[in-house]
């Protein structure tokens, strides 16, 4: 059994008890299965055959006790003075249930759910049936006719169903005791699987037990002798040549095979990591040796580097002064570049003025010019009125004259004379002042049409100086608009040479950060080279606490 056990791997093992348990419950259930089929047929035969066949002949017994009541109530009926045909009809209806009770036995004997014996007893009662319908069939046919007779016949009749009567109890009684017995084997099936369940299920759960506690032994022992092993290794026995023992073919057995392997391979581990110990102090004096150099030379680096990046910085300040100088100067080229330009606006207005001046002068010149012409026009209009009026003077005195001549009749014309000789000495008087102004207009005039020449000449002179100092504010808005440009240039380029500044600063910082960075690394490396160094003077007395 322990070599059977030892050939099978874990997973049967674990399964082995349950398995076993499962196959009793198996066996259980079968059982079981055969007992509710037993009691389910049994159930089946009370039900299906002895209660329907109680039942038949419980509706047989109330169907014939009402069949022969009906008999007398029609021998009471004639007494009772009731028609003929109630009495006929009543008597057809209680011999048509006769013949239907036969009927029903016949069919109950032909059956094959009831036994022999119940087949002859229903044989046995049709036949007393049989009897008995003669017996009712001789009342009913002379209770018509002849009452009397037809009484007589009732004591045939009723000792012919008291034996109907018998016949159906005792088929009744029969079926009840068939019931009982189908009942009680019923009962004695299950009472039966039940004892055989509980048996079973009792000898299922020892046998589960007993194997349980034999498997976990078999299963435990190889690994407590491995934890006895390890057990020893770890209270500083440290033997690498003990193996443990394989008994078996399955994961334990795998296991410890394994487990020899790892000793084994430890065994080796162990013998050169001996080795590798003196490797690994020697090298880690002469790494301590190396990082205290290494941190020397970081250091004096790292100060190095620090005047490096204080010369960088100061050059960095440097640059950015050129830059926000350069910044500045661009600024005010521009400023000076927006003035420029807004005097060679202004000098383009002043340009235009000046058009608009000339033009304006041009134009009052031929307007003087055409005043000028007007008041020669005017004088010799002047002229001729001075004339009109010379004459009218003398029309006005060679009017007087006549007059004068003609007395008393041409006073009233005298007097319009001399009016008129007044009006034209007036008129005579303005057209000489009007001359005179004429004169004055048109010698203002001429002096006017040559100042007005002159201006128009330094108008024009004035024009073409204002358009050379046009000309030359648009060179100047060029220039210094190049100007700056360059500037620009300047600044981007200082900006750009003070950002790679601050760049080589900032890296000069990191170079020196790391430095000083690699010179405390190098002095942990030397820490750590000590450390080492110790730690493997301890790892070369780990490992020669291990037996090889």
């Amino acid at each position: 059994m322990r070599r059977l056990l030892g050939s099978l791997n874990m997973q049967r093992k674990v399964l082995l008890p349950p398995l076993v348990v499962t196959c009793f419950l198996v066996i259980c259930a079968l059982l079981s299965y055969r007992g509710l089929i037993a009691q389910k047929n049994a159930i089946e035969d009370i039900f299906s055959n002895r209660f329907k066949s109680y039942q038949n002949s419980a509706n047989l017994i109330s169907d014939m006790g009402q069949i022969h009541t009906n008999l007398y109530k029609i021998v009471g009926w004639v007494n009772a003075g009731y028609t003929k045909a109630a009495a006929e009809e009543l008597a057809k209806g209680q011999l048509a249930a006769i013949d239907k009770t036969s009927t029903l036995m016949q069919e109950m004997t032909n059956t094959k759910a009831i036994d022999q014996d119940s087949k002859g007893l229903y044989q046995l009662a049709l036949m007393r049936l049989g009897e008995y319908r003669a017996a009712a069939s001789q009342v009913t046919s002379k209770a018509v006719t002849d009452n009397p007779a037809a009484t007589k016949s009732m004591l045939n009749a009723e000792n012919r169903f008291q034996v109907v009567m018998k016949t159906l109890q005792d088929l009744m009684e029969r079926e009840r005791v068939l019931s009982d017995k189908s009942y009680q084997t019923a009962v004695a099936g299950v009472n039966s699987v039940s004892r055989v369940f509980v048996i079973v299920a009792i000898i299922a759960l020892a046998v589960s037990i007993l194997m349980s506690l034999y498997i976990s032994r078999v299963l435990l022992a190889p690994v407590k002798k491995a934890i006895a092993m390890i057990e020893q290794m770890t209270k500083g026995e440290w033997n690498l040549t003990k193996r443990l023992d394989i008994e078996t073919k399955d994961e334990i057995g795998t296991l410890s095979e394994w487990f020899n392997r790892f000793v084994g391979e430890l065994h080796g581990i162990v013998g050169k990591m001996s080795e590798v110990t003196n490797l690994l102090a020697s090298a880690a004096a002469e790494l301590s040796m190396v990082a205290l150099e290494s941190a020397q030379r970081a250091e004096r680096q790292s100060s190095e580097t620090t005047q490096i990046a204080t010369a960088i910085e100061e050059m960095s300040q440097a640059v950015t002064e050129v830059a926000r100088n350069s910044e500045a100067t661009s600024g005010l080229a521009t400023k000076t570049v927006e003035v420029a330009a807004e005097g060679r606006r202004v000098v383009s207005r002043v340009i235009d003025g000046m058009g608009r001046i000339e033009q304006t002068v041009r134009e009052a010149g031929s307007v003087v010019a055409a005043l000028g012409k007007s008041s020669g026009q005017i004088g010799e209009i002047v002229g001729i009125i001075n004339d009109i009026a010379d004459q009218t003077n003398l029309l006005a005195l060679n009017a007087a004259i006549e007059a004068a001549r003609a007395g008393e009749a041409g006073r009233g014309f005298a007097v319009v004379a001399d009016e008129v000789r007044k009006l034209a000495e007036h008129t005579t008087n303005a057209t000489k002042q009007i001359r005179q102004v004429i004169e004055t207009i048109k010698a203002d005039t001429a002096i006017a049409v040559s100042s007005m020449e002159s201006g128009t000449k330094e108008v024009a002179q004035w024009a073409q100086l204002t358009h050379s100092a046009g000309k030359a504010l648009d060179d100047i808005v060029e220039m210094v608009r190049q100007v700056g440009q360059k500037i620009n240039e300047i600044a981007i380029a200082a900006a750009q040479q003070s950002a790679t500044t601050d760049e080589i600063a900032r890296n000069t910082d990191s170079v020196s950060r790391l430095t000083t960075e690699l010179a405390a690394a190098s002095e942990e490396s030397a820490a750590s080279a000590n450390e080492l160094s110790r730690l493997a003077e301890e790892l070369k007395a780990t490992v020669g606490r291990f037996t090889t």
